[in-house]
């Protein structure tokens, strides 16, 4: 069962741990009802009727698990969650899904933000975008008509400034985009912001058998981040604290951090209640062993620092 969090305490965690200003950005912090439907917290202005799927989904919902669910097959990127949003239906003319997300702070004019999420073609589908047709818009406000399908034309649009595979069906792929802020932004966009005319569609094959999956295009998406471009600090990060790995995760009685340089780093455990826990860890060199057989079964974030940089780990207890 999946644990409750209240949607306030998760802006406070997503403010202390990461410069990402997108709220619950792999979509785990969730309440599930006794029906078994989830309440995805951030996510409740979707435009469309994108799909939300989770490992701890309950029957009768089932066919919205990961990794296997109605609309494929696919491992999540981050966590045990991912959102599936329709980009093209060659049965309905201009019909698209976007996901959309008020960010923790409007992005300040001048400064550069990165935009990167995770995609990853449905499997069970036999059409696929162009990738220059999947992009992000920034708005002042959300948008309002969330229960219709119809094309957004929401202008300027941006498109990945690197390259990326929209008919990979096997892995996730990843968008990236490096934003100069017009200043007041407050909301992201995500999707098709072109009408049928005016797009590229490719038949992939090897799908489902149905109408629908014959026609459509249809995309997982994960791990969504706004972050300001700190060039100062991004050599650093990728030689000393972005090489670290942990694993495996998720845990069930020990996991080990192995590091790249033998440096003193430091850590703190924290439950999604904000709470920190003793941690103290054997270190064998650049090994650090945690053993965590004793704690409730759930999220946790291991927050770890040297002198100049700190790093968060997603930590899932089973």
């Amino acid at each position: 069962m999946r644990i409750s969090l209240f949607f306030f305490f998760l802006t406070k965690l997503s403010l202390l741990f990461a410069q990402n200003l997108v709220p619950n950005p792999s979509f785990e912090d969730t309440i599930v009802y006794s029906n078994g439907l989830h309440d995805v917290f951030g996510w409740e202005n979707n435009i469309g009727t994108p799909n939300y799927f989770s490992a701890y989904y309950e029957p009768p919902l089932e066919r919205f698990k990961t990794p296997v669910n109605y609309r494929g097959s696919q491992i999540a990127y981050d966590g045990v969650a991912y959102f599936g949003f329709g980009t093209f239906n060659g049965n309905r003319l201009n019909e698209r899904e976007y996901l959309q997300i008020k960010l923790l702070d409007s992005l300040q004019k001048d400064l550069e933000y990165e935009i990167e999420f995770y995609i990853s073609l449905a499997d069970s589908f036999h059409r696929a975008m162009d990738g220059n047709n999947i992009g992000i818009a920034f708005r002042n406000e959300l948008d309002n008509g969330i229960i219709d399908h119809r094309v957004r034309e929401f202008r300027p649009y941006y498109t990945s400034d690197s390259a990326w595979n929209s008919t990979d069906k096997i892995g996730w792929q990843k968008f990236h985009y490096t934003h100069k802020a017009q200043g007041g932004e407050k909301v992201l966009a995500i999707g098709c912001f072109l009408k049928d005319v005016d797009i590229i569609v490719t038949t992939v094959g090897n799908g489902g058998n149905t109408n629908f999956f014959r026609s459509t295009a249809y995309y997982y998406i994960d791990q969504i981040s706004v972050q300001w471009k700190d060039t100062s600090t991004r050599l650093l990060e990728n030689h000393v604290l972005k090489a670290l790995q942990l694993y495996p995760n998720p845990v069930k009685e020990d996991f080990v951090l192995k590091t790249e340089k033998s440096e003193a780093l430091t850590f703190t455990l924290f439950n999604l209640k904000g709470q920190a826990i003793d941690v103290l860890p054997n270190r064998e060199g650049k090994v650090y062993r945690f053993s965590v057989g004793h704690l409730p079964k759930g999220l946790y974030l291991l927050q770890v620092r040297n002198r100049e940089q700190q790093r968060t780990f997603k930590v899932l207890k089973e």
